[in-house]
């Protein structure tokens, strides 16, 4: 098994689940605990009679939750979910008209646009919502979070414009706990410390933390007590969790003892074993020495833990007796000591291969270490980490680990871009390694193209055009092109961009006429695919075509011959598209007299050879190639 199809398996859960299955469960489970925000039955209205909506509010309301609900409403199982990106990459048009598919559910985020470039936005959205109308697709667009104002609307959009006010919290709590499994005659939210908390209407983000540590309090008391109690425990968790670690670390002395507290934290809930290795392998990573006292001189690894808060269950897995303290000391060395970080990344990246660990162990180890790098600040030694654990080694536990944390990285709301942009920064490099390449396929494949299929289109087409041993990403980028109309005429333009647009002033890869040989079978060029007319009867489509039969072309006639002869046979049994096959390909030869005679001697060789039921078809291919050639090269009469 190459990295491309242990990746590939890595993505498929234990349930047989892709991560495109995954993302739409994330979906059915945000929507099962969605309360409607102010707003949304008129946002709602709105797609549902225009197909567009816009939507407005302050930070906060909820509303890139509420763009993907308004989406899931109108999702009947076929649809295709599809992210839109605000700003222009790789010589790619921003809002591509043509680039809609059939009945998409597209989300157009421009939280972060400014407002100033808003006025040159709108301009551009005006082709957008069109196509969007004649596809039959829908468009949900989050308007910049430092507001709109309704004068800086153009009049016939701004009927589309929906203000998003914060849902009711008191209900938001409620939503969650019951889809927690607390029912509802038990869920009190009268209590008056609970009251006063939702009375300074927290966030939804803190709501949901709130509820969770209720649910995993509950769920430690093994359903035993009263809600009251739960909710207690939760608010001290939230408010008094951080001094009560503070207390524990400025008790915890030396470094063995305090590598014992992270590394407990780092794999809580793996066996004491475990945790007892890997203690030992971060004091090595890190250069410390542990405790020279003979063996039998030292404590044992229970009095330890039990110095540090930690017991250990009948399984002997161990867990430190404070909810939420192992991510609070997490963070805390994370945050405090910022020269542990590198180390840290190299212990996860050693860990994750003991045989102390089971599967479930090591994906934990691999979110949490993912989990303190997902700021702005760190996230560049998560890509670090991918690169190395990729890189040095074939271990597949490493290769696991690596292709965790990009997947997790890639589909993160706050920074899925910045992990795009970088595996679009990898996969412009020449030397590569392959197995990285793979692993890069294989998520461009199966997550980068789930919501942003242009964009992963784009970055397979550049690892496409480097590989020399293997052909991974050519084999993704074709299998995922025919998939959608839509992304075959991006690839198209893209050919022609290359191979004709001031060819003089780019980088030649041989792989692009590859590429283009094998997308331009007349058959995925005559079909409509569902559009409302092939992709060769549109005059910019045969644009492209023609630049790229002109750049083939100038190679040897037998690298493209067996295709040529593909559009003429093709040429001869479609009348309907006949013509605009035939100019393409004169016009491609740019009456270059070596290619216009090998294409009139193919069409005469056709119709020699032809069975009798397509003779008629093909001496009539040859008058008409004979005619276009000579129009071409200007012969009178013609």
């Amino acid at each position: 098994m190459n990295v491309y199809e242990f990746t590939i398996s890595i993505l498929t859960d234990s349930r047989g689940k892709t991560s495109r299955a995954r993302a739409l469960d994330e979906l059915v489970w945000l929507r099962s605990r969605f309360v409607f925000p102010g707003g949304y039955e008129d946002a709602r209205h709105i797609l549902g009679s225009h197909n567009v909506v816009f939507l407005g509010g302050v930070p906060g309301s909820g509303r890139n939750t509420a763009a993907w609900m308004l989406l899931y409403g109108h999702y009947s199982g076929a649809e295709e979910f599809h992210e839109l990106s605000s700003k222009d990459e790789d010589e790619t048009r921003r809002f591509d008209p043509d680039r809609i598919g059939e009945r998409e559910l597209l989300l157009l985020d421009l939280s972060d646009v400014e407002r100033r470039d808003w006025r040159g936005i709108q301009a551009d959205l005006y082709p957008l919502i069109k196509s969007v109308r004649e596809h039959a697709a829908r468009l949900v667009v989050v308007l910049p979070r430092d507001g709109v104002r309704a004068e800086e609307f153009r009049a016939d959009l701004d009927r589309y414009r929906v203000g998003i006010t914060r849902p009711p919290i008191r209900q938001v709590l409620r939503r969650y706990l019951r889809e927690g499994g607390i029912p509802g005659e038990e869920i009190d939210l009268s209590i008056p410390k609970l009251s006063a908390f939702l009375d300074g209407e927290p966030p939804a983000r803190v709501v949901a933390r709130f509820a969770q540590i209720v649910l995993e309090i509950r769920e430690r008391s093994q359903r035993e007590g009263e809600f009251a109690v739960w909710c207690e425990s939760a608010r001290t968790v939230m408010t008094e969790t951080g001094e009560a670690v503070i207390r524990l670390l400025s008790r915890t002395h030396g470094w063995p003892q305090r590598a014992l507290l992270l590394t407990t934290a780092m794999l809580h809930g793996a066996h004491a074993d475990a945790v007892y290795h890997g203690a030992a392998s971060l004091l090595d990573v890190t250069g410390h020495q542990e405790n020279e006292r003979m063996l039998l001189e030292r404590e044992d690894l229970v009095t330890r833990l039990h110095g540090i808060d930690v017991k250990s269950d009948t399984s002997g897995r161990v867990w430190f007796t404070g909810v939420e303290y192992d991510s609070a000391i997490r963070a805390h060395f994370w945050k405090h000591v910022p020269e542990l970080r590198v180390h840290l990344r190299d212990w996860v990246g050693e860990t994750v291969s003991s045989d102390e660990l089971d599967e479930e162990d090591r994906e934990r180890l691999v979110q949490r270490f993912a989990e303190q790098c997902l700021h702005d600040k760190y996230r560049m030694k998560l890509a670090e980490a991918v690169r190395q654990w990729v890189a040095s080694s074939a271990n597949p536990h490493q290769l696991r680990a690596a292709a965790m944390v990009l997947e997790k990285g890639l589909r993160e709301k706050e920074h899925g871009r910045f992990f795009r942009k970088q595996v679009y920064e990898w996969s412009r490099e020449d030397q590569l390694p392959a197995r990285f390449i793979q692993m890069l396929v294989a998520m461009c494949r199966e997550v980068i193209a789930v919501h942003h299929p242009d964009q992963a289109v784009v970055r397979l087409h550049h690892m496409a055009r480097r590989e020399h041993t293997t052909t991974t990403a050519r084999n993704a980028l074709v299998e995922l092109v025919r998939e959608k109309a839509q992304l075959h005429r991006l690839m198209l333009d893209r050919l022609n961009y290359q191979l004709a647009v001031e060819p003089e002033k780019k980088r030649r890869y041989p792989a692009d006429i590859d590429l283009f040989l094998e997308l331009a079978a007349p058959a995925s060029l005559t079909d409509p695919r569902g559009r409302r007319r092939a992709p060769i009867t549109e005059t910019v489509v045969r644009g492209w075509l023609t630049g790229c039969w002109g750049a083939v072309f100038k190679c040897p006639p037998d690298l493209w011959s067996p295709r040529m002869r593909d559009w003429l046979v093709e040429a001869s049994r479609d009348e309907r598209h006949r013509g605009f096959l035939l100019d393409t390909l004169v016009e491609g030869g740019d009456q270059h007299m070596d290619v216009l005679s090998r294409l009139y001697t193919t069409a005469r060789d056709l119709a020699s050879t032809s069975p009798p039921e397509e003779r008629e078809d093909r001496t009539l291919l040859v008058k008409l190639v004979r005619r276009r050639i000579d129009t071409v090269i200007g012969i009178p009469g013609a």
